[in-house]
């Protein structure tokens, strides 16, 4: 998954973000810490003993979890009107899973791309950000899936240059950083291209996904690849600005990405699939309208590439 744009004119950012149906973005989202996000309706539940009771005693001891997240990815995650608190699905996942685990819950908003290094390094406990759970990423952390997602190609409305995700050949498409668009999905369509005797993707890397919807706006990239999900709210949002082309591809598992190192994995696991179970996942995946990529099991790395 991907996700800054921040020019030296924040309310020039705010209102592009606003015709755009997206968040505005912080000045500072590496330093931007949320603190304990309230948690939103639907969020809420109680303390799964069985769940709590596997968690590390360094864990229990902390009371609290430090979710790292990029809040440019609505309606997954995104700043409110306060341009602070983080909201969305993700966001109220993650007070759901804390409050099942006995903890309390510390959103924070930083870059994509420095959350996987963040948990390494201690800085986190969790990673909670529309992650798609791949092979590379398992050989540094485990990931427990909550959440199943295609990818989408989103162009200027009405899709000019009659796009197909499935043939981008010698197109110049905008995609985030560090998410499976850059590492994954737009090299993989390149090889298909040039094994035609096709010109391969021209891509354009942008830090988090604001900057390439306002590049297709722009029409400085002719579309951008990004989950279906964030896609069709985007599109949706846009006062007509934006179309999703076609059907989705790639459909993967997104997970929780936990550090290896914590022994968090098998209590974060058993509190998912309670919330599964008990109805929260539902009701949260409800009140954001994300019922298509709702699971019934969670599971542990099960990447497929």
């Amino acid at each position: 998954m991907n996700r800054n744009i921040c020019t030296t004119s924040r309310t020039a950012v705010a209102s592009a973000a606003l015709l755009l149906g997206l968040a505005a973005c912080s000045s500072s989202p590496s330093g931007n810490n949320a603190g304990s996000t309230p948690t939103s309706a639907g969020a809420s539940t109680g303390t799964v003993a069985a769940a709590a009771k596997l968690l590390p005693a360094a864990v229990k001891s902390k009371g609290t979890l430090t979710v790292g997240m990029e809040a440019q990815y609505a309606p997954f995650e995104y700043l409110a009107t306060d341009n602070k608190t983080i909201t969305g699905f993700d966001a109220d996942f993650a007070q759901a899973l804390g409050g099942a685990l006995g903890l309390k819950v510390n959103l924070t908003n930083t870059s994509f791309d420095s959350i996987i290094p963040g948990l390494q390094g201690g800085k986190y406990d969790l990673g909670i950000s529309a992650f798609t759970d791949t092979k590379a990423r398992e050989k540094v952390v485990d990931f427990v899936t909550y959440f199943s997602e295609g990818q989408s190609l989103m162009t200027q409305a009405g899709n000019p240059d009659h796009l197909d995700i499935n043939n981008l050949c010698g197109k110049t498409i905008g995609i985030g950083k560090g998410g499976t668009e850059e590492l994954i999905v737009v090299p993989e369509l390149s090889k298909a291209c040039q094994a035609a005797g096709k010109p391969p993707i021209n891509k354009k890397v942008f830090s988090g996904q604001d900057a390439p919807n306002l590049a297709v706006a722009s029409g400085q990239v002719q579309g951008t690849i990004l989950d279906q999900t964030v896609a069709e709210a985007t599109a949706k949002a846009s006062n007509g600005k934006f179309s999703v082309a076609g059907q989705p591809i790639d459909k993967s598992p997104v997970g929780i990405a936990i550090p290896k190192t914590t022994g968090m994995t098998n209590a974060v696991h058993a509190a998912v699939q309670a919330l599964i179970d008990n109805g929260t996942y539902k009701n949260i995946l409800a009140k954001w309208n994300v019922q298509a990529g709702a699971i019934t099991t969670s599971q542990v790395n099960v990447a497929r590439s």
